[in-house]
């Protein structure tokens, strides 16, 4: 492509235009695979989910970490079985904090 270049010194958009035929016509080029618009559809669902999943799992530790801090314990959330039990049942550190929660 640079040969052709060269042969061109003066650059205008009819010259880069008639460069682009002759490499092609040399073969400098090769064909590309375009995505069909059914498989973009589906790449961009399956990164929006893998995006949402890793901030569930993300907000899932955040909680998991402050909770411990009051003695409290979750249960797995990603299962749809969370519960928030007590660590320790007959001693609270703050009164009122699990009618927060």
């Amino acid at each position: 492509m640079k040969a052709f270049a060269k042969a061109l010194p003066v650059k205008t958009d009819r010259k880069d235009a008639h460069l682009i035929a002759l490499a092609l016509k040399a073969g400098l080029y090769r064909g590309v695979h375009v995505k069909t618009d059914q498989s973009q559809r589906l790449r961009f669902l399956l990164t929006a989910r893998e995006l949402l999943m890793r901030q569930i799992r993300q907000l899932e530790g955040t909680m998991r970490g402050s909770f411990k801090a009051f003695g409290l314990r979750m249960g797995n959330i990603a299962k749809r079985k969370g519960r928030l039990g007590r660590k320790t049942p007959r001693k609270q550190r703050f009164p009122g904090a699990a009618g927060v929660i």
